[in-house]
């Protein structure tokens, strides 16, 4: 008796342990206080990260503009704002569907502090309607150096987006970005959040009206996916911003009506006026249409349907000032052009398996799962889309795309894979809280039936193998239990901090720092990690970036899901 009473002490000693090694808590303010860490720019004076101070308080000189501030993207000291903007969009997607639980821990105020850090940016960087600035800084020159971003003298290259050089990724995501923290603000500050939405719109407008991939970041952060998937997923956040139909028109329209009206139409329309025929011309395109030919674009020509045909028609994308051209108020015509823009917008949507910085997809096609589920049953392209999404991921699905590591780490790719695992899971939580609410209790995966509880206690192990329930038996959160990396890739952690060292450390100098095998001086407190191999291997090693180096978007996609599991524990 005296020995099984022992063993069930040893029990309960044990479970609490692993409950306070699992403090969801602690893991969402380490979480938020990792932004504080990245900030370039004047440091304000409640700054709680204080082996940083103020960098790069000239960037933007060369062009005569303000672009001080914003974030370090990762390890290094090159700000892009692609993917600084999908982080502000993530932070922000958690403070608003989160809000009470991360009041609950009392870090509602340091998330938004963290988002304003980013936006403030962003609106500065938007310097004209047509105009965004994308970087600051040389990649290639940065990252060829090892110093602190207090002592960089690297350039500070500006490259910029515009008109005639567009990128409409870059644009879209900022749009995403502004928008979805116009809604963040709202409630505390409505004149920014107007401030942020009304950029948010212009950007929106920029991206879809100059049409053209983003590749200035390359070969760091390269579009693969293309473009269509940043503007579904601004257009799906100016729509819940605003509330205004023509977002969700631009991402769904009249569309079974108008395909069947232009799959019935042969038409000829002759002798076309040229006010008509060259706008048609000159807009932007109309992109693999299956329906419509365009011939002889001289004044008089034929605007021809054809059915059964699939054509590209011009190149690019049809831009926004198609939608002013005066077309006949009704008949074939009319609803032919339309119905091609709307297919063309709704066949963006794909079933993906990843959600990332490059790939947008799932989240926009997670927002507007939420849409159907509230009676908008036009939308169920995009539930459906967003639950292929769900049994890609999902264990025992028929349909299971991305395996797991041995010890059940989802696996992407061997890059910085915890990126890819954040972001799932921030849709499979966000998509499970959507089941509930509707009161629908599974999905269908194949021949295998999910439960919302499966669902959510899948994400649920992800958070946990991050935080240390692993085979390495390791946090990959710095600071976060008693064993987490300890070599970040990561220039100003890796370097003595500039007020215990204020003598420079120059380009060269920093690497006898990045090559030592000693733990970072300064514990970047928070941080996510690339995180293990395929194998749930991890070797702490400053030069292993792949694995070793932080970003602002783990960290970011990582507040959601952690938010999400202190509602559940609470209740």
């Amino acid at each position: 008796m005296g020995k099984l009473l022992v063993i069930i002490l040893f029990c309960i000693f044990m479970a609490f342990q692993s409950l306070e090694a699992l403090d969801y808590g602690d893991a969402l303010n380490k979480s938020i206080l990792f932004f504080e860490g990245q900030r370039s720019g004047k440091l304000p004076v409640n700054q709680r990260v204080t082996w940083r101070a103020d960098s790069a308080l000239s960037d933007g000189q060369p062009d005569n503009v303000n672009l001080i501030g914003g974030y370090y993207d990762a390890g290094d000291n090159v700000k892009f704002v692609w993917p600084m903007s999908f982080t502000t969009t993530l932070l922000s997607w958690a403070a608003i569907e989160y809000q009470n639980e991360i009041s609950s821990v009392n870090q509602l105020g340091y998330l938004r502090s963290s988002i304003k850090w980013a936006t403030d940016f962003i609106l500065r960087a938007h310097t004209s309607p047509t105009i965004l600035y994308t970087q600051v800084g040389d990649g290639n020159s940065d990252h060829s150096c090892w110093e602190r971003p207090e002592d960089m003298d690297t350039a500070r290259t500006l490259y910029k987006i515009n008109s005639s050089s567009p990128g409409s990724e870059a644009a879209g995501e900022a749009a995403a970005a502004l928008a979805s923290a116009a809604l963040v603000f709202k409630p505390i500050d409505s004149d920014y959040s107007s401030k942020l939405l009304s950029h948010a719109k212009s950007l929106f407008e920029f991206a879809d009206q100059y049409r053209g991939s983003y590749q200035a970041s390359c070969p760091f952060y390269c579009s693969y996916s293309g473009y269509q998937d940043e503007l579904l997923w601004a257009a799906a956040w100016l729509y819940k911003a605003t509330g205004e139909n023509k977002y969700l028109t631009i991402l769904k329209g009249e569309y079974e009506n108008l395909w069947l009206q232009a799959q019935s139409l042969f038409i000829k329309v002759k002798e076309m006026d040229g006010s008509l025929v060259r706008p048609l011309a000159v807009c932007s395109g109309i992109y693999h249409t299956d329906i419509v030919e365009a011939q002889g674009l001289e004044q008089g020509a034929q605007l021809v349907a054809l059915e059964g045909r699939s054509r590209q028609v011009w190149e690019n994308m049809w831009s926004n000032s198609c939608l002013n051209l005066h077309l006949p108020s009704s008949g074939g015509a009319r609803a032919m052009v339309h119905a091609c823009y709307i297919i063309s917008n709704q066949d963006w949507s794909q079933a993906v398996n990843e959600f990332s910085w490059d790939n947008k997809f799932a989240g926009a096609q997670a927002l507007l799962a939420s849409e159907y589920h509230n009676g908008k049953n036009d939308l169920g392209k995009f539930k459906n889309d967003v639950e292929s999404f769900v049994c890609a991921l999902m264990p025992g699905s028929s349909s299971q795309q991305i395996e797991p590591t041995p010890g059940g780490l989802l696996f992407t790719r061997d890059s910085s894979n915890i990126q890819y695992v954040t972001t799932a899971i921030t849709v499979l939580f966000h998509y499970s809280k959507t089941l509930t609410q509707a009161r629908v209790g599974s999905i269908q995966c194949g021949s295998t039936k999910f439960t919302v509880s499966q669902i959510r206690n899948f994400a649920k192990s992800q958070v946990d193998y991050i935080l240390g329930n692993n085979p390495m038996k390791m946090s990959y959160m710095v600071g976060f239990g008693n064993k987490y990396p300890t070599q970040l890739h990561h220039r100003g952690s890796s370097l003595p901090s500039i007020k215990s060292k204020p003598e420079k450390i120059d380009c060269n100098g920093g690497f006898s720092y990045y090559n030592s095998d000693q733990p970072n001086p300064n514990v970047h407190i928070g941080a996510i990690v690339g995180g293990p191999d395929s194998s749930d291997q991890f070797s702490d090693k400053r030069s292993d970036y792949s694995h070793a180096e932080p970003t602002t978007y783990i960290n970011a996609a990582f507040i959601g899901p952690v938010a999400a599991l202190i509602g559940l524990n609470s209740n």
